[in-house]
């Protein structure tokens, strides 16, 4: 069990507003299933969305309530098939047979304001004191401005006895 884990809390909004420079961004909720009842697309071009399964997770990780960005930079040999929004540009079109050698390409540096990215930096609820007070000392160093708490998810829920 993985019980000494940091969380960032921010809003949909800040961001898509931390980004420094413009991006064309596409944004969106995980939506949490279970891939024996949901039925799977079989083909691509049944898709409305190259991305669609970009935006799935698995049942058990729905207390994570996340959220992705991708910003599109499709290879040389997808963009007569996508645009730059995922859609396919014929829909009629088969790309079961084509050859995608560099669509996968790890990761890129993006610039962020991480002020507006971050609201609250949470720990584990099951870390040492330390750990939290060891964040909080770089976030201070640093000079940013959000807060870093421990998580009070094990804590009882007020008013109770």
């Amino acid at each position: 069990m993985h019980n000494n884990g940091i969380a960032i809390k921010t809003t949909f909004g800040d961001f898509k507003n931390c980004l420094v420079d413009d991006y064309d961004v596409i944004l969106g909720k995980i939506k949490y299933i279970n891939h024996y009842e949901y039925p799977i697309t079989q083909k691509l071009n049944e898709m409305s969305m190259l991305y669609t399964w970009y935006f799935h997770k698995r049942k058990p990780f729905e207390y994570e309530r996340e959220f992705r960005a991708i910003i599109p930079q499709h290879p040389f040999s997808l963009m007569t098939y996508v645009d730059n929004h995922g859609n396919l540009i014929n829909p009629d079109s088969s790309l079961e047979n084509v050859e995608f050698r560099d669509i996968y390409k790890i990761g890129m540096h993006v610039n962020v304001d991480v002020n507006t990215l971050i609201r609250e930096v949470l720990t584990s609820p099951y870390v040492d004191d330390w750990i939290t007070d060891t964040v909080k000392s770089v976030v201070r160093q640093y000079g940013f401005e959000f807060k870093v708490n421990r998580s009070t998810l094990l804590d009882a829920p007020s008013g109770s006895d």
